[in-house]
């Protein structure tokens, strides 16, 4: 058996054009499947090709949507095919033709929303119509610790989250579960925990749990390298805190970068800031499409540790480059560097945190809330994700968010929303997890993929 390690734990027209991929220079609509749940219809159009262009209208005082498919034939034979749980929203539907191609017509019983998406291989155009449905259900777990199925909608479609709130009073624990354990034998040992783990999926292994102490903990500093820097290596790095008293927080931290130029270690001052009087500064994409500096300094772009670019001001950001900005002596400097020489960026490794006594440290995610900014970059892809939110009172919140066919996902920007929603002030995203499995109560509260590995190491316990 494989051995993983994870953590546990009215009257208004809208319409809009949109461009499929030129698959083909004609498309046929061949089947269609109308799958119903709860204020969720999703029509599925089988197709031989798919159009390249297609355009929307939604008429809300008649709750019909149209989608104008240019150049589709209707080529359907048989009559719709409808199955699901639940209501759906759709009412009716026809297909039409019309000049340089096919109208499809979907009459809703209530005001709705859509989203679509085109598949190849085989050929689809899927269609989401939903409503803005909201819906918690809350279920005890054990002291300290519930449960809520969460049912809602974003612009991109509907959204399954499973939450989990913790008290303040209530700490965390992270072990390693040598040999590795299922979840039941490990909550068949201490009955009142719930564990969330990942979900089976590649991730960065993560930073140790520190305890805190009455002394300080000693630690030497280190610049670690394992290959060129990424944007995400610049990113604030979070860390979740539990202290007995206090509760819950979570601390935001900006890496400590260093650069090796002309053989010799310069600290870099800051990341995607201002640049002030001899500081050098680090820029990448976060910070947008340029570094957005004046004329008194210098800069160079540097990728994979070689510089490709040298410019006087306001450098273009690229993905995959980092540009280092200087100013007065470090302006100097960057102007003896020439384009193909090496200049290698590291990144300091983080010292254990040191707290009061009792409390425990987790640092393995990104910061995407704080005091209730969202500070998740935009724009953003929709994934499966867990988050980690902090509530004023001490509470913690572990949000876990799906995405299959009846939940579409969220971007880090999304996620911090519905965090906020439920009060959180502060949040992280864990790195590399997607959406976290939750075993509480004896049995799976929430399973994103059935049948993913049994046994586990490492393990994340609250209660």
């Amino acid at each position: 058996m494989k051995h993983w390690r994870h953590w546990l734990f009215g009257g208004m027209t809208i319409a809009a054009c949109c461009w499929a991929h030129p698959m083909a220079e004609a498309a046929d609509i061949t089947a269609l499947t109308a799958i119903d749940n709860v204020g969720h219809t999703r029509l599925v159009m089988d197709m031989d090709g798919l159009p390249d262009t297609y355009s929307t209208a939604y008429h809300g005082d008649t709750h019909t949507m149209t989608i104008h498919l240019h150049d589709t034939s209707n080529k359907v034979t048989s009559p719709m095919e409808r199955r699901g749980q639940g209501e759906g929203v759709l009412k009716g539907i026809r297909l039409q033709p019309e000049s340089g191609g096919t109208a499809i017509e979907m009459q809703a019983d209530r005001s709705i929303k859509h989203h679509i998406i085109t598949l190849a291989n085989p050929d689809r155009m899927i269609v989401d119509l939903f409503t803005d449905y909201d819906q918690k259900l809350v279920r005890h777990l054990t002291d300290g610790v519930a449960l809520t199925k969460w049912h809602t909608s974003s612009d991109e479609g509907r959204v399954e989250a499973s939450v989990v709130t913790v008290t303040a009073d209530t700490p965390f624990r992270s072990e390693t579960v040598v040999p590795a354990k299922s979840l039941q034998q490990v909550a068949a040992a201490k009955p009142q925990v719930v564990v969330v783990r990942g979900d089976g999926q590649a991730m960065t292994t993560p930073q140790p749990v520190y305890i805190g102490a009455k002394a300080a903990l000693s630690a030497v500093k280190q610049a670690v390298t394992t290959g060129a820097l990424k944007e995400s290596d610049l990113r604030p790095q979070a860390e979740l805190c539990f202290t007995p008293g206090n509760g819950y927080s979570i601390h935001s931290e900006a890496p400590v970068l260093h650069a090796r130029i002309n053989g010799m270690e310069y600290t870099i001052n800051g990341i995607n800031r201002e640049r002030h009087e001899n500081e050098l500064i680090a820029y990448t994409v976060d910070n947008g499409p340029s570094t957005g500096t004046n004329q008194y300094g210098f800069e160079v772009a540097v990728k994979n540790n070689i510089v490709i670019g040298a410019y006087k001001q306001n450098a273009p950001l690229t993905p995959g480059s980092i540009v280092l900005s200087g100013h007065g002596d470090k302006a100097k400097l960057l102007e003896s560097v020439l384009v193909g020489m090496p200049v290698v960026i590291t990144k300091q490794a983080p010292i254990a945190t040191v707290g009061p006594a009792g409390s425990r440290w987790y640092r393995g995610g990104t910061t995407v809330l704080e005091n209730g900014r969202i500070m998740a970059k935009r724009p953003d892809i929709l994934q499966a994700r867990t988050l980690l939110g902090t509530v004023g009172d001490g509470s913690l919140l572990v949000m876990a968010v799906d995405r299959h066919v009846n939940s579409v996902g969220v971007t880090a920007a999304e996620g911090a929303e519905l965090l906020r929603s439920l009060g959180a002030v502060n949040a992280m995203e864990l790195i590399g997890q997607g959406a976290v499995d939750i075993f509480g109560d004896g049995a799976y509260v929430h399973e994103y993929v059935a049948n993913q590995p049994t046994e586990y190491q490492e393990v994340l316990t609250v209660g």
